[in-house]
């Protein structure tokens, strides 16, 4: 599953490019995986939704984000691949 969100993020539609891959799970395995193949990797709590893993993700410390700045994400669904529309990092960590 976690092959096949990759490719999808590496082929997103509207000739966009994607800058990198996030990973947020609970599952030390699939971030093992997934930093082998270049992803972003970031431990969340078992049962955190992914809206909810996000805003924590960006909220860390660690993740800087500048002013002037508003990068855009999609969510990626591991088991059908159905790709969220855009959304703006910054308007979700306003909620």
């Amino acid at each position: 599953m976690l092959d096949r969100a990759i490719q999808a993020a590496e082929n997103y539609p509207n000739d966009s490019s994607v800058d990198l891959v996030i990973v947020l799970s609970p599952d030390e395995d699939v971030l093992d995986a997934a930093s082998d193949q270049g992803a972003i990797v970031h431990e969340v709590a078992v049962g955190l939704q992914p809206f909810q893993a996000a805003h924590d993700y960006f909220n860390a410390a660690d993740v800087l984000i500048a002013d002037d700045q508003d990068p855009k994400m999609v969510f990626i669904d591991p088991v059908d691949l159905k790709i969220s529309n855009l959304i703006s990092v910054k308007s979700l960590l306003t909620k």
